[in-house]
């Protein structure tokens, strides 16, 4: 009896704890000014969410001068 419960609880259980695969499109967009960025959608989910990352501290040394940043 004990089997089939945990069978059965197993068998609930399983499909919720697969990974879903949804398919999203990734536009890549460029700015007049020459600055791109990728723009995904998905107008089910209330939620914007933005990163912008610029390049700085020792990614602009120079390679013979590393650490000229510190």
């Amino acid at each position: 009896m004990i089997r089939a419960v945990f069978a059965a609880v197993l068998a609930l259980a399983l499909p919720a704890a697969l990974p879903v695969h949804a398919e999203m499109q990734i536009k890549e967009v460029i700015s007049p000014g020459g600055i791109t960025a990728w723009l995904v959608e998905d107008h089910n989910i209330p939620f914007t969410a933005l990163e912008i990352q610029f390049r700085g501290g020792t990614a602009l040394d120079v390679p013979e001068k590393r650490g000229a940043v510190n």
